[in-house]
């Protein structure tokens, strides 16, 4: 019989989610992840929540630094999705080379072309399970130049193609 939580895991790769890099800077040094655990908490305070694994080697730079960038990944930048999940062997500095960074308001690093990328500095954050819970107050933002490219999702244990084109 199956675990709840493994029914639980493999439940979960129906949901359609947009894939970012999370991105933060500490001591001079960058860091950063992919990450498909990323929502809007508020409007009114315009604030993004992202779910980090606390044994996550980002997780303690930006619990540190508090601050991060989230950059939403257009379909054609999938290898920098693939390089940021480290599982090819990139870690630290070297998940940031083959792209352009820039910063914003925080000094987090900011993917250059983006589709869309968030400054935040965090407000808060909360302890779950085996992630901490970081809400990030977004207080600078940049547009990817337009493109007929469609944002990069992740659905059923992969990369997706979305149709982006009206009806």
């Amino acid at each position: 019989m199956t675990s709840l939580h493994q029914r639980f895991r493999d439940t979960m790769r129906w949901f359609v989610n947009s894939v970012t890099v999370v991105a933060t800077s500490h001591e001079g040094s960058r860091s950063g992840f992919t990450s498909t655990a990323v929502t809007c908490v508020a409007f009114d305070t315009p604030t993004l929540l992202v779910s980090v694994n606390r044994a996550a080697s980002s997780h303690d730079p930006l619990l540190q630094s508090r601050h991060f960038s989230v950059n939403l990944l257009f379909q054609h930048q999938e290898a920098i999705g693939v390089r940021f999940t480290g599982f090819k062997g990139h870690k630290g500095e070297a998940r940031f080379e083959g792209a352009a960074w820039t910063t914003l308001e925080t000094g987090a690093p900011v993917l250059v072309g983006a589709l869309a990328a968030f400054d935040c500095r965090v407000l808060d954050t909360k302890d779950f399970g085996s992630h901490t819970l970081f809400f990030g107050e977004v207080v600078g933002m940049a547009s990817g130049e337009k493109s007929a490219d469609a944002p990069l999702v992740y659905f059923n244990r992969g990369y997706a193609a979305m149709n982006t084109s009206a009806p």
